[in-house]
């Protein structure tokens, strides 16, 4: 049974719906997730400019989200932290997790305060493209293993949705490939018979 190229463009159109509605739902979701946590929740790009940055973060920092987009995570770090800032950074983005680190950074209005901060690869086409980071002020505190621990988890778990969302897409795409492949060939078969 052959199908007919009208079938064939259908399914392609299919699997590129279930991908993109894939990507909207499960990126909604996180965002969602992170936008709401007590925590505050920083993104940055592969060249450390934030591209997420919650309210939390707005709260801790002093910052509003609208000043910080696009800039330099280096904004936030004190002189004495900058160079291990640099470091966690460049761990993080060579695809390594941290599971606890602290530091002081410099509020809005030049008050230091003191993170503890989790961070995260984020991996899409098996490559690490970005860096989620949770922090928690933790000025004057003790640390609370226990909830370290849990925000790992919540890191790991993120991380790993995301690498399946990224098979997903690579088998979506190679899908796509056979597909478009064949209507290429029957295309040029059909073009050889006339």
């Amino acid at each position: 049974m052959t199908t007919k190229p009208k079938d064939e463009y259908q399914s392609v159109l299919e699997c590129y719906k279930k991908l993109a509605n894939f990507s909207s739902n499960l990126r909604e979701s996180y965002v969602n997730f992170f936008e709401r946590l007590k925590d505050a929740v920083f993104v940055t790009d592969m060249r450390g400019c934030f591209i997420f940055f919650n309210d939390a973060a707005q709260e801790l920092t002093g910052y509003q989200r609208n000043d910080v987009l696009g800039r330099h995570f280096r904004l936030l770090f004190t002189l004495d932290d900058l160079s291990q800032g640099f470091l966690f950074f460049h761990q993080t983005m060579q695809g390594c997790y941290s599971e606890h680190s602290r530091f002081r950074i410099r509020k809005n209005d030049g008050a230091t305060r003191v993170v503890d901060v989790l961070a995260s690869p984020v991996v899409f086409d098996g490559h690490v493209r970005a860096a989620l980071t949770i922090a928690q002020d933790v000025t004057g505190q003790s640390s609370h293993l226990d909830k370290d621990r849990d925000r790992v988890k919540v890191f790991k778990e993120f991380s790993q949705d995301l690498e399946r969302w990224d098979e997903k897409n690579r088998q979506v795409k190679k899908e796509l490939q056979q597909i478009l492949e064949a209507l290429s060939r029957k295309n040029i078969h059909a073009q050889n018979l006339r």
